[in-house]
């Protein structure tokens, strides 16, 4: 990182005052040191009191160019004090009033910038509003055939709502029919979660590439989570195809169905394993699950906060 240069724009006005205040006793004490006469109508030989006063008054007046004239310098070591005086507070008073204006300017540019900063992000929160409205609509589909497809058809009819706790056991049905009078009877459950899937994703990396997620960086990083899961875990096109293939006489979905039902051992990957694909939709409905209603949290927070 470069080192930024130093700049006497870059000292607070208060220290300019201090200095110029400053200024005004160093300066009295240097006019009480020089000889009489150095200054009309200042002796050494009058009360201390009112001697250190009287160069203090000078100083003073001096400093601020009001020169009242009732006490002047009258050699030349007093005006060069003087001139040099009056100068000093003149420079000094330039820095205080230009560091003033380059602090000033700097609140108004902070200011601005805060605002367009608020600007930008209720602009980013309109436009999350207006997907999140197509997202609820992606997210309830997305729900209603994971729910299907994780419970067997003796329960499919009457189930309503997700079980996070779903064994793998209960995927055993999901090449059957969803039992919906609205879906084809002919095709299988696993399908039309299939599609669900592949559209709640499409919606949320067009969330992604649209919203400024500069200052949501969490929400970011669970969309995220969700697209890359469902990427890893893919094997959509192997489960799909299993109807059309067959093992022996028997379809490889019924065989799938089988081996689903009576699977026995644990629920990990196996090398050159057929269960494989469907260990990884148990998987990957675990995980998302959770994240998507995570999302769904996170974005209802942004929108009413």
């Amino acid at each position: 990182m470069m080192k930024k240069n130093w700049s006497l724009l870059d000292v607070a006005p208060k220290y300019w005052g201090v200095i110029y205040i400053a200024l005004i006793p160093v300066f009295a004490i240097i006019y009480c040191l020089l000889p009489d006469n150095s200054i009309t109508n200042l002796q050494h030989g009058e009360n201390i009191g009112d001697f250190l006063f009287r160069c203090l008054y000078f100083s003073t007046v001096t400093i601020t160019t009001l020169g009242y004239g009732d006490l002047s310098p009258a050699t030349i070591s007093a005006q060069v004090l003087v001139m040099a005086e009056t100068i000093l507070g003149m420079v000094i008073i330039g820095f205080f009033l230009n560091s003033v204006a380059f602090l000033k300017s700097q609140i108004d540019a902070n200011a601005e910038k805060e605002r367009m900063e608020e600007e930008n992000i209720k602009q980013e929160k309109l436009k999350l509003s207006r997907f999140y409205s197509i997202l609820q609509r992606e997210i309830k589909r997305y729900y209603r055939y994971t729910v299907i497809v994780t419970h067997p058809m003796g329960k499919r009819g009457s189930a309503k709502d997700y079980n996070p706790d779903f064994s793998f056991h209960d995927l055993s049905d999901l090449f059957m029919d969803t039992m919906k009078l609205t879906d084809a009877t002919y095709e299988p459950a696993i399908n039309y979660y299939y599609r669900s899937q592949n559209d709640l994703a499409a919606t949320l990396k067009s969330i992604l590439l649209s919203i400024d997620f500069k200052n949501w960086p969490q929400l970011e990083q669970d969309i995220i989570h969700v697209i890359e899961n469902i990427r890893i875990l893919d094997f959509e096109k192997y489960i799909l195809n299993q109807p059309n293939m067959r093992i022996g006489k028997e379809k490889a979905s019924e065989f799938d169905a089988k081996m689903i039902r009576d699977w026995d051992s644990e629920i990990e990957f196996r090398p050159s394993s057929g269960a494989n694909a469907y260990i990884a939709l148990y998987k990957l409905i675990k995980i998302n699950m959770p994240l998507i209603s995570k999302i769904e949290n996170e974005i209802q927070t942004i929108i009413n906060g």
